[in-house]
């Protein structure tokens, strides 16, 4: 991903202020000059730990992609298992239908017979 010219320069400012808020004063002057960030004189509440708090929303949106994309992965699983188990009810009603149809036709033709023997034998 490309980041914009400000949205770099953000970047370059919370790295310098992170490193001063932590302690790294001479490291957080060098970023500063090496990207041209400009830093408050006086660090104003909070500005060291924007790093900080975008870093633990990434890893928590990472987290949170992870689970969703199981969950889709799951009902996914579960959507294939029924279309399975409706395409073999349909294939067992057909066969059902068909083998109740043909039981009927053999019925039917023997009850024909019957009839027909009956009828001429007396």
């Amino acid at each position: 991903m490309v980041l914009t010219a400000k949205q770099r320069k953000e970047l370059h400012i919370a790295i310098a202020e992170y490193l001063r808020s932590n302690g790294f004063e001479a490291a957080s002057r060098a970023v500063a000059e090496e990207t041209g960030a400009e830093l408050a004189s006086t660090e104003p509440d909070g500005a060291g730990d924007v790093l900080e708090k975008k870093w633990t929303a990434v890893v928590r949106l990472q987290k949170r992609s992870m689970e969703l994309e199981a969950q889709v992965a799951k009902l996914n699983g579960k959507g294939q298992r029924k279309k399975h188990l409706t395409t073999n009810r349909q294939t067992r009603t057909h066969i059902n239908t068909r083998t109740h149809a043909n039981t009927r036709t053999h019925t039917l033709s023997l009850s024909l017979s019957f009839i027909h023997t009956r009828t001429h034998t007396h």
